[in-house]
Order: structure tokens, then sequence, then C-alpha cells
């Protein structure tokens, strides 16, 4: 019977050193000791045998709390491990991003460089399109205002032109027109023979028969295919040259 007692009285006092105490570690012998008498369930049993349920009491309070501690440090350990490794993964994460990270920025740098220069490119090819454009139409211009300004020549009998490939342009045709219909100059030295033969050839026959016409022409083939086209004077002479008469071998060699 009193060991039963003993148990219960133990049981509570520990029950409520736990409660009151739950952050404490550990307590000294005369803690428990003025604990007990002061919260006792049984004040007159507490007294006799305050000795007994002390160290009891210690004893097994003790105990548990120790085993607490032991418990908390190895999960404390287990989990500085754990962190640690986690640490360590996510240095070596971070190390492997920075490497992608910088791979990534020069291959960045290299689109930016490769974007900006086809963006170069594109502005240039804009550039010449749009300057080939304007040539073509200031030639269309031009050949608006040939027509228009030989349509009532008297002198230029034959009016068509084939301006394409090598042969001279519009522009150039309308103010070599110009020239000889407004100058009239006296002697006229042409190198190759093409349209703008035909322009001044009917200048020399229709306009100023006085003038002497003289054409370089290096390919025979074309002056005997051509000439049939030209109007006829003895003020026009073709010559068959060289061109390296003409035009020696180190000019072209230094161009």
């Amino acid at each position: 019977m009193k060991k039963k007692i003993h148990k219960k009285v133990c049981r509570i006092i520990r029950e409520q050193l736990s409660r009151q105490f739950e952050n404490t570690l550990l307590l000294t012998k005369p803690q428990i000791r003025d604990f007990a008498l002061k919260n006792s369930p049984a004040p007159d049993y507490v007294k006799k045998n305050i000795k007994k349920i002390t160290n009891d009491i210690y004893d097994k309070f003790h105990f548990r709390k120790k085993h607490r501690i032991l418990g908390i440090k190895f999960y404390t350990k287990n989990k500085h491990k754990e962190l640690s490794s986690l640490l360590t993964y996510s240095i070596k994460q971070n190390d492997l991003l920075k490497q992608e990270n910088s791979v990534l920025k020069s291959q960045i740098e290299e689109t930016k460089k490769e974007l900006q220069k086809n963006k170069n490119d594109i502005l240039t090819q804009l550039a010449e399109f749009k300057n080939k454009n304007q040539r073509n139409y200031q030639e269309l211009n031009y050949a608006d205002l040939l027509h228009d300004t030989i349509h009532q020549s008297n002198w230029l009998k034959d009016k068509t032109f084939s301006l394409f490939g090598w042969a001279a342009n519009y522009s150039f045709i309308y103010l070599l027109f110009r020239t000889l219909d407004q100058v009239c100059p006296s002697n006229i030295l042409e190198f190759g023979l093409g349209q703008t033969t035909k322009l001044t050839s009917q200048y020399i026959v229709n306009k100023n028969p006085s003038a002497q016409l003289n054409i370089c022409e290096h390919n025979q083939d074309w002056i005997n295919i051509y000439k049939k086209e030209l109007a006829k004077s003895e003020n026009i002479k073709i010559n068959h040259v060289d061109l390296e008469k003409i035009f020696p071998a180190q000019i072209f060699t230094t161009l």
C-alpha cells in the first residue's frame, strides 16, 4: 500500500515539475525537494519521506531529461550533416549555374554581334536597293524627257535606241543630244561603236555636214555589222584600232 502511495505521489510531483520546468534541462535536488514540499498532494507523507521522494524524482526526472538531451543532440548532429550535405550540393549547383550563365552570356554576345551584322547587311542592301530604284526612276524620267525632246527634232530622223546592257543609258543619250543640238561641235572623237554613234552620225549628216566624226572600234566584226545602220557621210570615219594601241597595257595594270 505504501509503495503504491509513494509511486503515485512521485508521479504527480514529476508531472507538475515537467509542466513548470518544461524548458529547464536539469534540476538540482534542493529545487526538487522545495517544489515537492510546496506542491505535494500529500504533505504529511512527503514531509516524512522527503529524502526518498527527492532521490526517486531526481533519478527518474533526470533520466528522462538526459535521454531527451541525447535525442536532441543526435537529431542536431544528423540535421547538421544533412544541412552540410545540402550546403555542399548547393555550392556545387551554384558553381554549375555560374558556368552555364557565363556560357549563356557568351552566346548572347555572339548572337548580338550576329544580329548587328545581319542588321548592317540588311541596311546596306536596303540602301543599295533604294539607290538602284532611285537611279532606275531617274532613268525613266530621262527616258520620258528624251522622248519629248527628240520628238520634234528635224535632224534626228531615226529616233529608235536600244539602251540596255553595255549600251549608253537614257540620261547620257539625252545629254549628248542636247550638246549636239545646241553646241554644234565641229569635231567629234568617239570610242566604241554603238547607240551613241546612231546619234552622232545623224548629227553629221542632217545637222552639221561640215563637222568631222572619228570613231575608234577594236572589233572588226562589230564594225561590219553595225556600220550598215549608220547614216552615210564622207566626214564619218570608222577606224579599226587595237585597244592596246589606244590604251597601253600598263594603264590597265594600274587601274
